[in-house]
């Protein structure tokens, strides 16, 4: 399988919804009009595409913190730091797992991030639990910076400092 990422292209936005959608809890749930304002505010927005087929396996969205965002993890990184790259979400659909697609996305952003701050930025839940994202992350060499909770949901606040 032959998977190469790409910027998001209109066409692309309603299959990003559905996997997304089907990756709650681990990630919010969207509505159409929520995932065009990422298409329109995000600083990196990449969909890996399968390209024998055409097929959408995942995709990752990005922030930097001059945009407009009401998330309170995106919130609290904004009043915290002056410069990062946040990842607001990176989801890979489950025939897509395990193949390095989360490897492939991070790479990618930290060499086109460099261009935007030195340092990356995210939240992983702790409650309800997503252990294989936080495992995921400490392997790639974030470290947690902080914690908050926010309805339901706790989360480890992450950072990974770039050379």
């Amino acid at each position: 399988m032959s998977i190469e990422l790409h910027p998001v292209v209109e066409r692309d936005l309603v299959t990003v919804l559905r996997i997304n959608n089907e990756a709650t809890p681990h990630v919010t749930e969207l509505k159409y009009p929520d995932l065009r304002e990422f298409w329109e505010i995000a600083a990196y927005f990449k969909v890996a595409r399968e390209a024998s087929e055409d097929h959408l396996r995942g995709f990752l969205i990005a922030l930097t913190p001059e945009v407009e965002y009401a998330s309170p993890n995106f919130r609290w990184f904004q009043a915290h730091y002056e410069r990062f790259c946040y990842i607001d979400r990176i989801v890979v659909a489950p025939e897509a797992r395990r193949l390095g697609l989360g490897q492939l996305f991070y790479r990618d952003l930290q060499a086109v991030s460099c261009s935007m701050s030195r340092r990356l930025a995210c939240e992983v839940n702790l409650d309800p639990p997503n252990e294989n994202s936080l495992r995921f992350h400490t392997h790639f060499g974030f470290i947690e910076v902080g914690q908050q909770k926010h309805n339901e949901k706790t989360v480890c606040l992450l950072m990974k400092e770039l050379d």
